[in-house]
């Protein structure tokens, strides 16, 4: 509970809800990624690299989509035919809407729809490259 306020006489609790920093930085990009992607993704700077449910995203940033060694048989058709390199437009694309920006695709998240969180999350993946 954050605070006490009385209002015409009555007495209220205001519960705060977690406020997170908003920005394209790594540090809110980690935060991030911890809470909506650490589920299915190893973070990206714990080695050696591992996958999991989804693959492991150290060095993503400038790979081909669907071509993570460890992870290829894996992978659904749509993604590995999805001719593109992980940069900041497709990567923002695919985080906003997953299932949309690779029709067929299996990742089974909803998306980042606030731009500030999708910039903070690259930012953060591009920190942690291939290693």
């Amino acid at each position: 509970m954050k605070s006490l306020r009385l209002l015409g006489g009555l007495a209220l609790v205001v519960a705060a809800a977690p406020v997170m920093a908003q920005g394209n930085d790594a540090a809110t990009g980690k935060k991030l990624f911890q809470q909506k992607c650490a589920v299915c993704h190893q973070l990206p700077e714990q080695t050696p690299p591992a996958n999991r449910v989804g693959p492991a995203l150290q060095g993503v940033v400038g790979r081909k989509a669907g071509t993570l060694e460890s992870f290829a048989a894996r992978y659904s058709p749509a993604l590995k035919a999805h001719a593109v390199v992980w940069n900041d437009k497709t990567l923002g694309a695919y985080l906003e809407a997953p299932l949309t920006a690779v029709k067929g695709g299996r990742m089974a998240f909803a998306g980042l729809k606030k731009p500030d969180e999708r910039a903070a999350v690259i930012a953060y993946l591009k920190a942690n490259k291939a290693k």
